[in-house]
């Protein structure tokens, strides 16, 4: 589904802020049992660690991505996304 609703500056920084909590609060709760806990996905077991790295190549794949368009366009990778254009606060 696609939207053409394009959300503001103050709607993705609180959006991240609410991600943020959540992300820090479940990871400060986890131990070292925990991480070893078995969750079966698709008939396949993993355990909550394998589940978090996956999650962070997954992440760093869109990164990567995200330098690559940047420099198809730009013609060179910026040290940071978002260097090029500062997009303006609504």
């Amino acid at each position: 589904m696609e939207t053409q609703r394009i959300l503001s500056k103050k709607e993705l920084v609180n959006y991240y802020q609410n991600v943020k909590t959540k992300v820090t609060t479940y990871i400060h709760n986890l131990t070292d049992t925990t991480l070893l806990d078995k969750i079966v996905i698709n008939n396949n077991q993993y355990t909550r660690l394998e589940l978090i790295l996956a999650q962070l190549r997954h992440v760093f794949y869109h990164v990567g991505y995200i330098h690559c368009c940047v420099k198809l366009e730009k013609g060179d990778t910026p040290e940071y996304i978002g260097l090029y254009k500062r997009i303006p606060d609504k």
